[in-house]
């Protein structure tokens, strides 16, 4: 992204099932308006990624909820994406529980995704974004 590289030296960036990952020391507004000021056509959608996490199923999700309640997020609906896995129910049902258990639903919330991948070194990548 040359774009973003003459602001952020230490920027990195992983391709992942279709997605851009930026990982960044800028915040998310700079990074929004640098990417504004130069259009590129590929980015359909940016979405800021407010935790994330990688184990089994139970163990990412409880590992990315709690960091998203340690920064006092509150949601008042997730949608969950669950890539490439059989058992979208079963993910559903778990991440609602466990955001439940953790009280971070609040009407007055934020509308989350919550994206949910296979690793590549097997396990599941969570990532929750708003």
């Amino acid at each position: 992204m040359d774009a973003l590289y003459p602001h952020d030296r230490g920027l990195k960036l992983e391709v992942l099932e279709g997605m851009i990952l930026v990982y960044s020391g800028l915040g998310a507004g700079e990074l929004l308006e640098l990417l504004k000021r130069y259009p590129v056509r590929s980015i359909l959608r940016v979405r800021r990624i407010v935790a994330h996490s990688e184990g089994g199923l139970e163990e990412a999700l409880e590992e990315l909820f709690a960091r998203a309640a340690r920064t006092g997020l509150k949601v008042s609906s997730v949608e969950v994406r669950a890539r490439g896995l059989a058992e979208r129910r079963k993910v559903e049902a778990a991440a609602r529980a466990a955001l439940r258990s953790l009280g971070l639903f609040d009407a007055a919330g934020v509308r989350a995704r919550l994206l949910l991948l296979p690793a590549p070194e097997g396990g599941y990548r969570a990532l929750l974004a708003v």
